[in-house]
């Protein structure tokens, strides 16, 4: 846990990245409902193009937010595996090989 701490606020702005993107990805389902309840079975085309609208800026915000976890996933594993064989190698140097 003490390698975690220098990394405390880039693990808390990945957790609501992740979160946010898991709340627009089941929105999906829930507009897919609209769709037929609201659009198909009452024909409505000025419906269906709006719900169609919303969803798709979902959708793509969605995917959106996905890369971007990604990406800080990413550099943090990459800054975490760096920290660590950074501590190794001081240790390893700091000890005496005699």
């Amino acid at each position: 846990m003490k390698l975690l701490l220098p990394f405390r606020k880039t693990v808390i702005i990945l957790f609501f990245t992740e979160l946010l993107s898991s709340t627009f990805s089941l929105a999906g389902p829930y507009l897919s409902k609209l769709f037929i309840d609201n659009s198909f079975l009452k024909k409505d085309l000025h419906s269906f193009l709006i719900l169609t609208s919303i969803s798709g800026c979902i959708f793509i915000f969605s995917i959106a937010l996905t890369a971007v976890a990604n990406i800080i996933k990413n550099r943090q594993g990459i800054k975490i595996k760096l920290a660590l064989v950074d501590k190794f190698l001081a240790k390893f140097y700091s000890l005496d090989l005699e």
